[in-house]
């Protein structure tokens, strides 16, 4: 008598539509500079070279909201300052990162956005036609575990493509 296995797993084979999609080309990865999102990092790097894909690091600067009369009363010209001093410290960061955790040619963009954080990760998902996002949460209480949370989950609901939530 024949055994035949007739569960899902043994029938699965390379064909599987679901397994086809783990072949990531480029892998985004939001950096805030924190302990947690460098963890998103150090995983997404082995995926990228088992997959013989390359990675997209993305920081986000986020603009505080200030009260009206703050703006009006002549912290404009400053806040620009401030601004452009944060785009240019997350792009010397950026390039830290890569000296030191990434072999060469394993990081083909680096961008540096300005604006919601779950919302730029987002639209640079869906821009830079990325196959995966690995994207970390806080193990901290307060305020930056639920920034981080409230991110990742908008990530999650709203991307185009796969996201991993890697804790930090």
């Amino acid at each position: 008598m024949k055994m035949v296995n007739t569960s899902a797993r043994a029938t699965r084979g390379a064909t599987d539509p679901r397994r086809a999609n783990l072949d990531w080309k480029r892998i985004l990865v939001p950096l805030d500079f924190s302990d947690s999102s460098m963890q998103a990092l150090h995983h997404a790097i082995p995926l990228a070279r088992r997959s013989g894909g390359t990675l997209v690091l993305l920081h986000v600067v986020q603009f505080p909201i200030l009260p009206t009369p703050v703006v009006t009363g002549g912290a404009v010209g400053h806040m620009k300052e401030a601004h452009k001093a944060l785009i240019k410290n997350a792009r010397t960061q950026l390039d830290r990162i890569i000296r030191q955790t990434c072999t060469p040619g394993l990081v083909t963009h680096k961008v540096v956005t300005v604006g919601l954080a779950w919302d730029e990760i987002i639209k640079a998902a869906k821009r830079l036609k990325c196959d995966l996002v690995v994207v970390s949460i806080h193990t901290r209480r307060g305020l930056p575990r639920m920034l981080s949370s409230h991110t990742a989950e908008h990530v999650v609901r709203m991307a185009s493509c796969p996201v991993l939530v890697v804790q930090g």
